[in-house]
């Protein structure tokens, strides 16, 4: 059968997969913490970081280790199911949740996460899922908790000039902005060049690219021509959609750019 048109043209625009190296996920298993111990906490590895991006969950699992955090890696965790509810499919999302609410124990101080869409959703279970509340309760975004804990270790200086892009998951569904910035202050040698408009969206949102491409697209234009008027080669961002969906949009242009992740650049400071 023939795809529908929106099908056929969301697929057109979808970014380029990350090589197969830098999508290695992190062994399930118990990691200990570098010195003195001051947190017991659990990474959510998700579906789309474990599968696109475990090179971030990596980065963040050892920024997580320098900052004296013992760290649990469930090996039955899965799916948030964070894209069924953004398709209003509650009902298939709730055995996903299920899963996760049994994967991850209770004495935990945390459960961290590196991808912002998924610690709105997993935030949000309460509302429609009384069950989830303790485990909800726990769930913070990797800059978020790393601003409550402290660093814990002297970040050594990276050199770079970039821009730090807020995913609508981050700043308006969960209302951290401060944290990521305050973070990326303390790197020596990192210039932060402000983007205009940096709580713009960027036309990914969720299944959005896919279900509306052509508004998908014109939002993505806005987003990348901000970029390119801070003159900066480097994104830094916090969300696999917005980093793959960013990233196509530069790659357009056929000039050099790279995005990372915060963790990744935190990781550089090791």
């Amino acid at each position: 059968l023939p795809l529908p048109r929106w099908m056929k043209e969301g697929m057109a625009l979808l970014p380029r997969v990350p090589a197969g190296k830098e999508r290695s996920p992190i062994p399930p298993g118990i990691y200990e913490p570098q010195g003195t111990q001051r947190a017991e906490v659990a990474l959510f590895t998700g579906c789309m970081m474990e599968t696109l991006f475990g090179r971030v969950n990596r980065a963040a699992l050892r920024v997580l280790q320098a900052a004296g955090c013992r760290v649990h890696v469930p090996a039955d965790q899965g799916c948030c199911g964070a894209l069924h509810l953004h398709a209003g499919l509650r009902e298939r999302a709730r055995p996903l949740v299920e899963r996760n609410l049994r994967a991850f124990g209770e004495n935990l101080d945390a459960i961290i996460l590196t991808s912002a869409g998924c610690g709105s959703a997993m935030k949000e279970y309460p509302s429609w899922m009384d069950e989830a509340s303790t485990f909800s309760s726990k769930v913070q975004d990797f800059t978020e908790f790393l601003v409550g804990l402290g660093l814990g270790f002297d970040p050594k200086a990276v050199p770079m000039q970039a821009t730090w892009d807020d995913p609508c998951h981050l700043c308006h569904g969960q209302g951290i902005r401060k944290e990521p910035r305050q973070l990326l202050a303390q790197i020596p040698g990192l210039e932060l060049v402000p983007l205009e408009r940096p709580e713009d969206c960027c036309g990914s949102a969720g299944i959005y690219s896919l279900q509306q491409p052509a508004l998908a697209r014109s939002i993505l234009a806005r987003k990348v021509e901000d970029i390119q008027n801070t003159g900066v080669r480097t994104l830094i961002t916090a969300n696999p959609g917005c980093h793959l969906w960013t990233l196509s949009g530069l790659r357009a242009l056929g000039e050099e750019y790279q995005v990372l992740h915060i963790a990744e650049v935190l990781a550089r400071a090791l």
